[in-house]
Parts: structure tokens; C-alpha cells; sequence
């Protein structure tokens, strides 16, 4: 526990002495320490720091290295993700070798992310590590590779291009079937978000939590026939113990509160400012998104997995919205209030919960 507790406050005093948003060069080097931190403790952490690392990952990698290429969509997982596992496997048998991999290519990819989109890189940087979207990485690699190729699809989603970005997510797709959802990205991207669409924010809710389980077996039943899962992932949900049940407690809750709140404020700004701002729209969307399938999670906690692919982008809508505001009281007041919220409930969650939802302590190194 105490490994998180001080890269954090090293990365908090760190932005504060070092006036880091004052100019580019600044917030690539804090960057840059900051991720590399985050990486090299991700790196170095034995296979049992994450739940489905543990239980899912390591097994599948054993699996894996000891069959053929021709044989890899035989096995129960995506077809791009049993690639990569037998590839790396030529070069050792040994797990830390998936760790070391996927660490690298997905915690740089996000301060590569924040420093390419983010209005401020220190808040976006410090609500990664508080709103645990960095503990749930560690457990989740698989997802977390194919989110990782979403968030640099999306620089090519920015410049238009289209084809380009198709084939990124098809490849993420194929490491993480659900990354399918992201093609929408694309449509959302040339989309306004009008006023009126608050109302209608709702009744897709509605109906969400009313016909979730047939969406699902649809969806899952779809992504199988055409090749982007070798199961029915989510249908086999539905009946599961663990994951086809709302998970419903303290941290799920707050998660709630704060995607509401942060797309209620956007909702609230655009009421108030005019908007030209096109990129806005697009966060409105994503704050939407990740809301709307953060709420399905209470009935179903395998959903909360779809939002994962929305939440990067809250880590800009906060510094977007605090611009807005003309206040500067108002926008110091909401950020303190924001930023102490997550901090305490990141410090709670480090003492009595990391282990139950993300296995992320206790920590050990991988020599231990």
C-alpha cells in the first residue's frame, strides 16, 4: 500500500513546486516522470498484484506458450490477445514477461494521452491515479491493452481519419471484444450535443436498465458469429455468481456521484455559455457514456467494464469544465471539493477495499 501512497504524494508536491502547466516543456517532463513512476511499479509487480492477473491472465499465458499458432483460436480469449501472449512467449516462459509488456504499453499511452488533450495535465494526471482508473488497469490488462490503442485511435479520430482509426480499434477489438463499442467514437466525434438531449439522456437510461439482458445476449451472440470472441463473454455473465449481480457499495456509489456530477455540470455549462467547441460536445458524449454504464453496473457489475472505455476522456472533461467557468472562486471551490472527494475515497479505498475489488495490495515485487 505504501508504494501508491508515496508515488502519489511525490506526484503532488512534484506539480506543486514545479509550476508544471506554465509551458509544454514542463508538463512533458512531469509526464514523463510521473507515468515512468506509475510504469516501473506496474512493471515490477509480482503476478499476483491484480486480481484477474492472477486468476485469468497468468493461467491463460501458461496455456498459451505451450500450444501452436495454428491452434490460438482454439483457446477461449481473443484471437489478438492470444497472439501477443504467444509471441511474447518465444522469447521466455515466464509470466513477468506479459506484465512488463503490457505495462509499457499502456500507462505511457496515457500521459501520452493527457499531454496531447488535457487543459490541465497535473488534474488529469492526479484524477488517474484518485479515481483508481490506475489500480483497475493493473487488474484488467487485457482491457487495458485494448484501451490503450483506443486512446491513440483517437488522436486519428481527431484528424479524420477514418480508416485509420477503424483498423485501430478492430485490432483492440480483437484483444478485447467489448472494444467495439468505440467504433461509435467515430459518429460521436461530428455530433453536437444539444440541450434538449438531457431529456433524452434519461429515457435511453430507462430503457438501458430496462432491456439490458437481451442487449447483451444480442451483443454477445453477434460478436462471437463474426469472429471478435471465441465465447459468449458477457452472455455466460448474465448467469454468473460474480459478475451478473450489481455490485453496489461505497466505491461503485461515489463512481455514480461523480460521473453525475460531471456530466450535470457540463450539461449546466452549455446551458449558461455558448459552446463552439467541438471537442466539448465529444466529452459530453463520453461523461454521458461513462455515467449511463456506470449506473448499468449496479445491476449488472461486469458493465462497469464498458465505462472504462469513457473515462479517460472524464480525466478531460473535468479541466475542460473548471475552464469554463468564469468564476475563478467557483472553479477553485468546485476543484477542491472534486479533487477532496477523490482523495479521501482513494485513500479509503488503498486501506480497505483495493485488495477485494482490484488485488492490487498488498503489493509485492516480482522477486518476492
Amino acid at each position: 500500500m505504501m508504494i501508491y501512497l508515496i508515488a502519489t504524494i511525490f506526484i503532488i508536491v512534484y506539480a506543486i513546486i514545479g509550476n508544471v502547466n506554465k509551458n509544454k516543456f514542463r508538463k512533458k517532463v512531469f509526464l514523463i516522470i510521473s507515468f515512468g513512476i506509475l510504469t516501473i511499479i506496474a512493471m515490477l509487480r509480482k503476478y499476483t498484484v491484480g486480481i484477474d492477473l492472477e486468476i485469468i491472465y497468468t493461467p491463460t499465458f501458461e496455456e498459451i506458450k505451450n500450444i501452436s499458432f495454428a491452434n490460438l483460436s482454439k483457446v477461449s480469449i481473443e484471437i489478438g490477445y492470444a497472439f501477443i501472449n504467444k509471441v511474447l512467449s518465444l522469447f521466455t516462459d515466464d509470466i513477468q514477461i506479459l506484465i512488463v509488456f503490457s505495462s509499457i504499453c499502456t500507462f505511457p499511452v496515457y500521459g501520452w494521452f493527457i499531454y496531447k488533450n488535457s487543459k490541465d495535465v497535473v488534474l488529469s494526471t492526479l484524477l488517474f491515479l484518485i479515481t483508481s482508473t490506475y489500480f483497475m488497469s493493473m487488474n484488467v490488462v487485457r482491457q487495458a491493452l485494448a484501451i490503450s490503442l483506443i486512446l491513440i485511435a483517437y488522436e486519428t479520430i481527431k484528424k479524420n481519419k477514418t480508416l485509420k482509426s477503424i483498423v485501430l480499434i478492430l485490432i483492440a477489438t480483437s484483444i478485447h471484444a467489448s472494444a467495439i463499442i468505440c467504433l461509435s467514437f467515430i459518429i460521436f466525434k461530428r455530433l453536437k450535443w444539444k440541450k434538449s438531449y438531457l431529456r433524452n439522456s434519461l429515457i435511453i437510461l430507462i430503457i438501458a436498465l430496462i432491456f439490458m439482458n437481451p442487449i447483451i445476449s444480442i451483443y454477445s451472440s453477434v460478436t462471437e458469429s463474426v469472429g471478435l470472441s471465441n465465447n459468449k463473454n458477457y452472455d455466460h455473465y448474465l448467469e454468473s455468481d460474480r459478475f451478473g449481480v450489481g455490485y453496489i457499495n461505497l466505491s461503485s456509489l461515489s463512481d455514480v456521484v461523480l460521473y453525475a456530477f460531471v456530466f450535470l455540470l457540463g450539461c449546466y455549462l452549455l446551458a449558461i455559455y455558448e459552446n463552439e467547441d467541438n471537442n466539448y460536445d465529444f466529452l459530453m458524449y463520453m461523461s454521458y457514456l461513462a455515467i449511463l454504464f456506470t449506473i448499468l453496473s449496479l445491476k449488472m457489475s461486469v458493465i462497469s467494464r464498458l465505462a472504462l472505455y469513457f473515462i479517460p476522456f472524464v480525466l478531460l472533461m473535468i479541466p475542460e469544465e473548471l475552464l469554463k467557468m468564469k468564476n475563478r472562486k467557483n472553479r477553485q471551490f468546485i476543484c477542491i471539493i472534486l479533487v477532496g472527494f477523490l482523495f479521501a475515497k482513494y485513500v479509503y479505498i488503498l486501506n480497505f477495499l483495493a485488495g477485494e475489488l482490484f488485488g492490487v495490495v498488498p503489493y509485492l515485487f516480482f522477486w518476492q
